[in-house]
């Protein structure tokens, strides 16, 4: 759920936000794409486990070099792709 932050939002209707959504019993999940300036913005945060995707590589899947290792976890869910 990112559109809650679509365009500027402040700091503090963030914060309203997500003591709202921690007023909720079942589980929330937000993702959010933080600016390089944010980064360490909720590290010290113990109502959010959050996971910095940073080190991940975008689009590994659709590079030529990990097609093979694709294409056989996908035959694990009985999927096959024929080129």
């Amino acid at each position: 759920m990112d559109y809650f932050r679509a365009g500027e939002l402040s700091s503090f209707k963030e914060k309203k936000v997500i003591e709202l959504f921690n007023q909720f019993d079942n589980q929330v999940i937000f993702t959010v794409t933080l600016k390089e300036q944010e980064l360490g913005k909720y590290d010290n945060k113990s109502d959010i486990n959050h996971i910095d995707y940073t080190p991940h590589i975008p689009c590994k899947l659709l590079s030529p070099e990990y097609v093979e290792e694709f294409v056989e976890n996908i035959k694990r869910f009985s999927l096959n792709i024929n080129s």
